[in-house]
C-alpha cells in the first residue's frame, strides 16, 4: 500500500510528481489544470489506466507589488482582488497621510497586471474624474473589471474597465 500522509486517497508520491502538498488533504478537490476534474478524479483515472494525470503543475512566480507604493504617503495596503485564467491580476491599494490632530488622508488606487505581456496598469480616474473613492471587486477571464467610485460628495456609482483585445461592433 502506497504512502498517504494526508489520507486524501492520493499516494504522496503522486502528489509530489504533481506539485501537490502530501500535508494536505484539501488539495485533492482543486482543479489545478483547470480542466474539470478534481486532482483525486485525475488520480484514480490514471491509477485505473484511463488518464495521463493533470495537464499540468502549479508553477509559482513572485509579483513584486512595492512599486504600488505612493510616494510621500506614511502608509500602503495592498490588497489582490482578482485573476482570471490570462494570468491578470487586480489589485486594490489604500494609501494614506496621517496629520498630526486631524483625520488621515485616503487615496485609493486599482491596479492591473496584464498576465499576457507582464504589464503594470494604474487606474486612478474614472470619467475623466479623480474619485475619491475607487475599489475594484471582481475581474472575468476576457479581463473585464467592476468596481465603484465616488468623486466629491456625490454617492458615486460603478465602474467598468475592459483591459483584453478590442472588441468588435456587433
Amino acid at each position: 500500500m502506497a504512502v498517504d500522509s494526508d489520507g486524501d486517497l492520493i499516494p504522496d508520491a503522486w502528489e509530489d510528481s504533481h506539485s501537490m502538498d502530501k500535508n494536505n488533504p484539501e488539495d485533492a478537490s482543486v482543479d489545478f489544470d483547470r480542466d474539470g476534474l478534481s486532482a483525486l478524479e485525475e488520480f484514480q483515472l490514471k491509477a485505473e489506466g484511463l488518464g495521463e494525470g493533470p495537464l499540468g503543475k502549479w508553477t509559482t512566480e513572485l509579483v513584486s507589488l512595492d512599486f504600488m507604493n505612493r510616494p510621500g504617503s506614511s502608509s500602503n495596503r495592498k490588497e489582490i482582488i482578482d485573476f482570471n485564467d490570462r494570468g491578470d491580476i487586480l489589485v486594490n491599494v489604500t494609501s494614506w497621510t496621517a496629520v498630526w490632530g486631524s483625520a488621515p488622508t485616503y487615496y485609493y488606487r486599482v491596479w492591473f497586471f496584464k498576465g499576457s505581456d507582464s504589464t503594470w496598469r494604474k487606474l486612478s480616474t474614472v470619467g475623466g474624474q479623480e474619485p475619491g473613492l475607487l475599489i475594484a471587486h471582481d475581474l472575468n477571464n476576457e479581463g473585464i473589471m467592476v468596481g465603484q467610485a465616488r468623486a466629491g460628495t456625490a454617492n458615486g456609482g460603478g465602474f467598468r474597465v475592459h483591459e483584453g483585445p478590442a472588441r468588435r461592433p456587433h
